[in-house]
């Protein structure tokens, strides 16, 4: 068991730099100075645009603020602010004031920052990763697929509009694949999928359009049939 010298010890390590880090970076902010309009749950993601809305009062203007961040880099952007962090892990954005040629520390907020979610494939409402299983009834009965990333994301639903897919399975030693444009399970994907036999692996291949008219052809999923 330590003794109490030991922890005195480590208290004299730690608080000087607790209150460093106070003095450097000002209190801890609330929820309602920081919102971040991406995210449901408030949290950042590395890799993308980030924006950042600050709570100021009908007085302040808020081209008079300055936020940094330790992770990554921000841009002030109409009204509002960008952050971009380049891993997963804490961000802690800084606010600070311009008065009268003065820079004013505000304080800062700490961030949970996420990896984006790898894109699970939808149908009609269940969700599918690179390898699931599916009832093959439940297939035939779907009308459509999407792309799903997060449900936190908002607007990660638009990020991308699947412009054609294929499926493919194999039999009797050969591989078969049929190309389907748009997103919707027609009738005669459904007959293609009427013909594979339980226990075998569909295999959905798509290929979709983000914004910005980029195509981008996304994981392969193997569905496996039941």
């Amino acid at each position: 068991m330590k003794s109490w010298r030991f922890y005195i010890g480590m208290a004299f390590i730690f608080y000087p730099l607790i209150l460093n880090g106070q003095y450097r970076y000002g209190e801890s902010l609330s929820d309602s100075v920081f919102n971040l309009a991406h995210s449901r749950s408030n949290i950042l993601y590395a890799g993308m645009d980030n924006p950042v809305e600050i709570g100021i009062s009908e007085h302040e203007n808020i081209e008079d603020f300055i936020l940094e961040t330790s992770n990554g880099i921000v841009f002030y952007d109409s009204l509002r602010f960008i952050t971009i962090p380049v891993r997963s892990g804490l961000s802690r954005l800084v606010l600070l004031k311009v008065e009268d040629n003065d820079t004013i520390l505000q304080g800062h907020r700490f961030f949970q920052v996420k990896n984006i979610p790898d894109p699970l494939l939808k149908i009609d409402t269940s969700f599918f990763d690179e390898t699931s299983e599916i009832y093959k009834r439940q297939l035939i009965q779907s009308d459509s697929i999407s792309v799903f990333f997060s449900s936190d994301i908002i607007g990660s639903e638009n990020w991308f509009k699947i412009k054609e897919y294929s499926i493919g399975y194999t039999f009797g030693g050969f591989y078969r694949s049929y190309s389907f444009k748009g997103n919707r399970i027609t009738d005669a994907a459904k007959i293609i999928i009427n013909r594979i036999s339980p226990g075998k692996v569909v295999v959905f291949r798509i290929t979709a359009e983000s914004e910005g008219n980029i195509m981008k052809e996304l994981p392969v999923y193997r569905l496996k049939l039941y």
